[in-house]
Parts: C-alpha cells; sequence; structure tokens
C-alpha cells in the first residue's frame, strides 16, 4: 500500500537515475509512480497491515521540495538534492 506523490522533479530525478543505472524491471521505468511505502509485505491476516490496507484516506496534498540520501552509517543525511 502507498500513497502516490506527484512531483515533477522526483519524476525528472527517477528518470535521470533509470537512464544512469538501469531500471529494475516491473518496478521502475515509464509505469513509475512515485511514493511513500505504508505497507509491503507482511502477514494480510488480521491486524495492523490488513486494517490499513481496508482503511479509507482521504487526498493528502504535500510539496516535495528536496531529496535526501541518507547514511546509514553515519545516520545522517549524506547529500540533498533540490527537486
Amino acid at each position: 500500500m502507498y500513497l502516490a506523490v506527484e512531483s515533477d522533479g522526483l519524476v525528472r530525478l527517477h528518470r535521470r537515475l533509470c537512464a544512469a543505472f538501469g531500471v529494475v524491471e516491473g518496478i521502475e521505468g515509464d509505469d513509475y509512480v512515485p511514493h511513500v511505502t505504508l505497507a509491503r509485505g507482511g502477514d494480510p491476516g488480521p491486524g495492523a497491515v490488513a486494517d490499513l490496507v481496508a482503511a479509507e484516506f482521504d487526498p493528502i496534498r504535500w510539496r516535495v521540495h528536496a531529496l535526501d540520501v541518507w547514511d546509514p552509517e553515519y545516520r545522517e543525511p549524506a547529500a540533498t538534492i533540490d527537486l
């Protein structure tokens, strides 16, 4: 389950990354939808994930101005890309 993100800058960045590194078949390329993942995999039975999938959401609007590249070793942004 995901929330779609409408951002021309994010789409342009994604296309540049795909051109430089190639696409992962089935999840990237022209059909890619920029998004925030809320739930993936896991047990689809009763519980938090099932409740989230069954929930209805009103549209949420926000602007994406920048993308932080996270460094897991130092636990801080390693770079910021303005969109």
